[in-house]
């Protein structure tokens, strides 16, 4: 059976929503027409949350914005909701390992996932944003 949502629509819309600041799923969802609910469980069933999907896309467009030599970094920042170039330095930082200027030098030789699909995380042992996951393993809940 196919998807009603593809995922295309929802990485879409998510690009849509980028400049005007964070994108959230609740409009995300209004959007596309759904309950949140019904996205998320959606979501999780290929593997990813909406933070995930929104970060994964925000890394995307920033190396090709950053490819474009003429293209400030503050307007990258801006086009990727960030408030200031500053945050958006720090959240590249945070993915690749680099900031943008050493990544505009020679981007060839950035680390990234093998499928771009894939939220960011775990590939190749790149220097991803674990996206909680540390947390949740290190976990002190004991279970009845």
């Amino acid at each position: 059976m196919a998807d009603p949502v593809p995922m295309s629509a929802c990485r879409t819309i998510i690009t849509e929503l980028l400049p005007t600041g964070h994108p959230t799923i609740d409009r995300a969802a209004r959007r596309l027409g759904m309950p949140v609910r019904t996205l998320q469980r959606r979501l999780r069933d290929r593997g990813q949350s909406f933070s995930e999907l929104v970060d994964t896309i925000r890394y995307r467009r920033a190396c090709r914005l950053l490819a474009k030599r003429e293209t400030h970094v503050a307007d990258v920042a801006k086009a990727l909701g960030y408030a200031d170039p500053s945050s958006f330095s720090r959240a590249f930082q945070r993915w690749t390992g680099r900031s943008p200027r050493e990544y505009r030098r020679n981007p060839r030789s950035k680390p990234k996932p093998q499928d771009h699909s894939e939220p960011l995380g775990t590939k190749n042992g790149a220097k991803w944003p674990d996206f909680g996951d540390s947390e949740r393993q290190h976990s002190t809940r004991k279970t009845p």
